[in-house]
């Protein structure tokens, strides 16, 4: 129970915190931006239990991967062309390469699957190696097709 309520009250920090770097998004740039941030935060608590800032909770590790796994889910789907403008953090990049884009978010589906698997087989497995080959999903991705704009 207390892990849950760490859960959300780290959850609801972040949220605030990026309700200021979405403003002005509207529509889909809104909804994968949400998306986005999300799978950020998530990928946070698990960070935070892989370095053993915070401590090993498996229901927490699970829905945490669930829910990156949910936000993954059709998230190409919310990058129509057109949608690159400020305050979009997208490269124009995804729609040059939209096959390659695509694949990279499916990787990172099928990382995130994969490392909740592992987690839901009640097996002993490697969090940090598992938590480093989420996160070189999401930083391969982000080198090829995010702006970081301030």
């Amino acid at each position: 129970m207390k892990s849950k309520l760490i859960l959300a009250g780290t959850l609801a920090l972040f949220s605030i915190s990026i309700a200021s770097a979405h403003s002005g998004a509207t529509g889909v740039v809104k909804q994968r931006m949400d998306a986005m941030s999300e799978i950020g935060a998530n990928m946070k608590i698990i960070g935070n239990m892989a370095r053993g800032t915070s401590t090993m909770d498996t229901e927490a590790l699970a829905a945490s991967l669930a829910a990156i796994s949910q936000n993954t889910s059709g998230l190409s789907d919310l990058f129509p062309t057109g949608t690159e403008a400020a305050p979009s953090e997208a490269s124009p990049a995804i729609w040059e390469n939209p096959e390659d884009f695509g694949a990279q978010i499916d990787g990172l589906e099928t990382a995130a699957n994969t490392f909740l698997l592992s987690v839901q087989s009640g097996k002993e497995f490697d969090l940090n190696a598992s938590f480093r080959s989420l996160s070189k999903t999401c930083k391969s991705c982000h080198g090829d097709y995010r702006i970081k704009r301030d």
